[in-house]
């Protein structure tokens, strides 16, 4: 079926209910179960890459941070050292 011919999931549920031939209806349900399968996939996939962007934007905060982080013991250091003089 060509993508501007899918159905999504809410108007083949429709068609379901409304369809008086159980060789209609099994074909119906068939494709639902597919929308249904490819929805899953685009979540699943959006999901994991929420989750690996995420991941990485933690790992570049987290490298920034221990980056300042030394920086700053570097600058707490000289400040007590200079303070001391």
């Amino acid at each position: 079926m060509a993508e501007a011919e899918r159905k999504n999931w809410r108007e083949l549920c429709n068609a379901a209910r409304e369809a008086n031939d159980p060789d209609e209806l099994l074909k119906i349900l068939q494709e639902l179960n597919k929308a249904l399968k490819r929805e899953e996939q685009v979540r699943r996939d959006f999901r994991e890459a929420t989750r690996a962007n995420k991941s990485s934007g933690e790992v570049r905060f987290n490298n920034y941070r221990k980056t300042t982080t030394r920086a700053d013991i570097s600058n707490t250091k000289q400040r007590i050292l200079m303070s001391d003089i």
